[in-house]
């Protein structure tokens, strides 16, 4: 079975959130837990795919899974003026119309 972390497995209402550092949640065994299960998919996956927009927790699996050796792929939009240089790690940075394009170059990298 896959464990899926909630952050109500930790406080009641999600504003209570605000009186916890990183320090203090990491401490938590279920956030530990919630941890070792991503950290285990992410080093059974050949790729990563960061799916924008997304947040900080996204943007440190994909540099995670760079850094295992993982090909990288970065999906979405990219307005004008929202860029990140780091995003040259990508192997491939893919725009919304060119899905059938990331699909073929999966299979090809990766399935065949």
């Amino acid at each position: 079975d896959r464990y899926v972390f909630h952050w109500s497995e930790l406080v009641d209402n999600e504003d209570e959130l605000k009186y916890y550092n990183a320090i203090e949640m990491l401490a938590d065994p279920r956030t530990q837990r919630a941890f070792q299960e991503d950290r285990k998919w992410l080093n059974w996956a050949n790729c990563v795919i960061l799916l924008m927009p997304c947040g900080r927790s996204s943007h440190m699996e994909a540099g995670y899974g760079k850094g295992q050796g993982k090909l990288l792929y970065i999906f979405g939009d990219f307005p004008k003026g929202e860029f990140d240089v780091m995003y040259g790690l990508a192997d491939r940075l893919f725009r919304r119309e060119e899905l059938p394009e990331m699909v073929e170059e999966i299979k090809r990298r990766i399935l065949l």
